[in-house]
């Protein structure tokens, strides 16, 4: 890595280019190269993730200069041209935007972006392994990706043994959507073997500018992580390829679900994901969990899980640096008939545990212990602070019409209206709240807060201001609950 960075300290390496093949690390031989086989023993290994940080320049999507104009979206049908402002120039998916300063990604955000990748391949590799792995993919699968992106195949070094193939690249996109991925190509059984990962320069600069923060290198992996899943099969038209148990397609990943008199959701019915979702949630008679589907995206090509299910999960459309890798997740991909994936791997997801089946078949206004799931009051950062659900960070109260990637940078966006119809007010953790670890500005907290490993978050009342602080706590072996306030 120091070599790395002197390099392009001094010019010599004009763009960034990382090889990573997760689980086995191979050199590129210069001889007769290695061709995998299907013998017995690569029938279930860890996914091997060859993944790149490439400038990809495509023009008139790159920003390259100040004042340049460049597009943010996929069509170019009745693109409007409008001014450098940030929240409008970004807002639409379809819109011609002038490129400002932060559009332009330099050689330190790829290095962020080259790090926050390895961690979310590794992250991937360490839950997740391939079924019937074909041969080795081939670089050519990437040239024209779905018709649209052009990638120069020569500056991909070649990738062999590797089951998916992701090339990564910084450009201008919606704010409410700062990263996006695409599937590029499949192999003879339907699995995504490449794919195409897009990032705000934005989002990178917010990551470089705070070196000494593990929140936001934290949150742009998760995002990384993210976009992983839905290569690997968490998008629609992956859904239609799915394999059931018997290697024959799926006659149905999604279904329309009764969740109470009335209220008929787009849910996904697969076994593993059912069978994982009653045990999470203590519902037995559970028949599926629901998506969320936008008005601009009714047949759910980029699904999320909803948000009032499933908040906090790695799946929902608000990815933060506290978003779980969850059982549920890798259930799906099992579904799919691809991957097996390691359960051990999953990480702590709590939202809706053991609240049973009312959790899922009532409004939010009427759940099990409302206070912990349920906020009411003004939306938005800069009113009194409360905490989250599981107390382990301090937040603020949300909408979940609203809950958004600009959120946890403690800005509101205004968003379609996907889901009036059980809209709720749900605590959301600020981006620096989490009682676990101290925040970059102790210059707004009150002195006896506490922040590290044994903290949690408390409502407390002081002079009649409600206040949301970290304090350390002990449990006691006889269930007794103790805090420490000093001052």
């Amino acid at each position: 890595m120091q070599l790395l960075r002197c390099l392009v300290a001094s010019g010599l390496l004009s763009e960034l280019i990382l090889v990573l093949l997760v689980g086995a690390q191979e050199a590129v031989s210069k001889g007769k190269p290695h061709v995998r086989t299907l013998s017995a023993s690569t029938l279930n290994e860890p996914i091997r993730i060859a993944s790149y940080v490439i400038n990809l320049t495509e023009e008139g999507y790159n920003c390259r200069s100040v004042g340049e104009k460049v597009q943010v979206g996929e069509g170019l049908n009745d693109c409007k041209e409008l001014p450098p402002l940030p929240k409008e120039a970004l807002d639409r998916s379809d819109c011609l935007h002038i490129c400002r300063a932060v559009d332009i990604a330099g050689e330190e955000q790829r290095l962020v972006l080259q790090s926050a990748l390895l961690r979310a391949a590794r992250r991937i590799s360490s839950a997740v392994s391939v079924l019937r792995p074909g041969h080795r993919q081939e670089r050519s699968t990437l040239e024209n990706c779905m018709g649209r992106h052009h990638v120069d195949t020569n500056r991909v070094p070649v990738a062999y043994d590797a089951d998916l193939i992701i090339v990564a690249d910084a450009r201008p996109l919606p704010e409410h959507a700062p990263t996006q991925s695409v599937v590029c190509s499949r192999d003879s059984w339907g699995r995504p073997a490449s794919g195409l990962i897009f990032v705000s320069p934005v989002v990178l600069s917010k990551s470089s500018l705070f070196h000494d923060s593990g929140r936001f290198k934290e949150a742009l992996m998760r995002k990384l992580l993210h976009e992983m899943m839905h290569i690997l099969g968490f998008e629609g038209s992956s859904f239609l390829l799915f394999r059931d148990e018997n290697l024959k397609l799926r006659r149905r990943v999604t279904a329309p679900v009764a969740f109470w008199p009335g209220d008929v959701r787009q849910a996904v019915i697969t076994p593993a994901v059912v069978s994982r979702a009653r045990e999470h949630f203590d519902a037995e008679d559970l028949d599926g969990v629901p998506l969320a589907l936008s008005p601009s995206d009714p047949v759910g090509s980029a699904p999320h899980w909803h948000p009032k299910y499933c908040f906090g999960e790695i799946m929902t459309a608000s990815v933060g640096s506290d978003n779980a890798l969850s059982a549920l997740s890798l259930a799906l991909l099992e579904d799919s008939g691809w991957y097996s994936v390691n359960y051990s791997a999953a990480e702590r997801w709590s939202w809706g545990r053991g609240q049973g089946a009312a959790f899922l078949r009532s409004g939010c206004d009427k759940w099990e212990d409302g206070t912990a799931y349920h906020c009411r009051g003004h939306p938005g950062p800069g009113t009194p602070k409360l905490c989250t659900h599981d107390a382990a960070s301090t937040g603020f109260c949300a909408n979940t019409t609203a809950v958004s990637q600009t959120q946890r940078r403690d800005t509101l966006s205004e968003l379609p209206d996907a889901f009036a119809e059980d809209s709720c007010m749900l605590a959301v953790p600020e981006l620096q709240g989490l009682c676990a670890e101290p925040p970059e500005d102790h210059s707004t907290l009150p002195d006896w807060t506490v922040y590290g490993e044994s903290s949690r978050c408390f409502d407390v009342s002081i002079d009649n201001s409600a206040l949301a602080v970290c304090l350390p706590h002990n449990c006691s072996q006889d269930g007794l609950l103790s805090f420490e306030l000093d001052g």
